[in-house]
């Protein structure tokens, strides 16, 4: 069964489970690095407010362990679906948690993605480049612990707040660190004591407290900063993924081909398209407090 099948025969068979007081939706959405992904929604007819917030299920995770594990059956995983949506709390719709700018101000953040990977999604929303990269803004609609769920600002959704990219990043800088906390935690942690070796140089994995979309904490005021003071260095940035950097020492021994020789090989071999950042290698320079293209 190829893909299309798998979707449509997962599709239907929810469908007879959920009966007709529920509808079913097939959505395509165009997500980072224009990778589009395929999920189901659901929406119950008798219930109009549940008809303007649903949950996504992408399902491309489900075809792949269909494919892999042989035990997985169809019914199995219409199960899982189906517990799925059950399980999740519909947030009560407010049109102005939405549309009012008073209220939506404080909840206004940005992300960080790669420029030429995302030129077509970028011709319709407001962005600022910085280096090979860029950053996009949205705001949190929903959160219900795992489910952050965020609505990217289009330039239709900016003209209607009446704000322009740069006043959008003014106030998304203030806020992501509020909303996304940084975390910057030394990848030897994740390492048995008995299995670290002395002589390896520490590396850091700077995230947010969530462990989504934090590559952009390296633009948070200050944080290299407080990194390069504590280290006593300028600082090599490795971009693994949209989600987390990978911050080391500059020293002269580390040859910059090098280094980015690894992060493309990581994003050809371990990250997925759609969470492909960079192939570069940054370099924050500690005196003149400036990241750069190494």
């Amino acid at each position: 069964m190829n893909y299309n099948e798998f979707v449509e025969v997962v599709k239907e068979g929810l469908q007879r489970r959920l009966g007709s007081s529920y509808e079913v939706v097939l959505k395509k959405v165009a997500k980072n690095n224009d990778v589009c992904r395929y999920g189901l929604s659901l929406f119950c007819k008798e219930a109009k407010d549940n008809k303007k917030v649903s949950r996504i299920i992408y399902l491309e995770d489900f075809y792949r362990e269909y494919c892999e594990n042989q035990s997985y059956e169809l019914s199995s995983i219409q199960d899982e679906l189906y517990d799925i949506f059950m399980d999740f709390t519909t947030p009560k719709f407010d049109e102005r948690d939405y549309t009012d700018i008073d209220i939506i101000k404080d909840r206004i953040i940005f992300e960080l993605v790669n420029f030429e990977m995302n030129k077509g999604r970028l011709s319709g929303r407001p962005y600022i480049k910085v280096m090979d990269l860029a950053v996009i803004f949205a705001f949190v609609a929903t959160d219900l612990g795992k489910d952050f769920g965020v609505v990217h600002i289009t330039n239709e959704i900016a003209d209607q707040f009446g704000l322009s990219s740069a006043e959008l990043w003014e106030i998304a800088k203030k806020n992501t660190p509020k909303l996304l906390a940084p975390d910057v935690v030394p990848m030897s942690s994740f390492i048995p004591a008995k299995d670290r070796e002395e002589d390896i140089e520490e590396m850091y994995i700077v995230c947010n407290k969530r462990k989504s979309c934090g590559a952009g904490v390296i633009l948070y005021d200050k944080i290299l900063d407080r990194i390069s003071s504590d280290l006593e260095s300028d600082l090599y940035i490795l971009p693994s993924s949209i989600h987390e950097t990978i911050i080391i020492k500059a020293t002269k021994d580390k040859e910059v081909s090098t280094l980015q020789d690894m992060v493309q090989n990581i994003n050809n071999t371990v990250v997925s398209d759609e969470d492909v950042l960079s192939d570069k290698v940054y370099c924050y320079y500690r005196n003149s407090k400036k990241l750069e293209i190494a």
